[in-house]
């Protein structure tokens, strides 16, 4: 992508290393970040590649790895609504609407059932998040 010109941003596993320029390797963890604390490198090699970096600490041990060439204030908003995305598709593959099971091979048909999926997704999507409007308008 970055070879292309494309502005990525991915989410990686916290087993990468950083390269910083001065060849200086680093794992995530061993930052010394606190829970809820970032920390942003403006030119890290991460797998053979020089980029950008935003780490996140998280509870329990965990991080948000980002990497990619978007400016480096903006990469979490932006993976934010690429993860959004994302749990549409992972709802749609799973989760009840399992559309990965279909055995229908004829493209006219799929078509037709991702579009039906869909819809019904973006019924149940609308009515969670209005009965979740109700639940807290009415907490004391």
């Amino acid at each position: 992508m970055k070879d292309n010109g494309l502005n990525f941003v991915i989410w990686l596993p916290r087993h990468y290393l950083l390269i910083f320029p001065s060849g200086r390797q680093q794992p995530i963890a061993e930052l010394g970040l606190s829970v809820g604390q970032t920390r942003r490198f403006a030119h890290c090699q991460v797998d053979g590649i020089w980029s950008e970096v935003w780490v996140k600490a998280l509870a329990d041990n965990e991080f948000l790895f980002l990497f990619g060439n978007v400016g480096l204030p903006y990469r979490d908003q932006l993976y934010a609504k690429r993860w959004t995305s994302e749990k549409g598709f992972q709802n749609l593959k799973g989760r009840g609407f399992n559309l990965e099971a279909t055995h229908l091979r004829c493209r006219h048909k799929l078509r037709k059932l991702v579009a039906l999926v869909s819809l019904a997704y973006a019924c149940c999507l609308s009515v969670g998040l209005l009965a979740d409007q109700k639940r807290q308008a009415y907490r004391p």
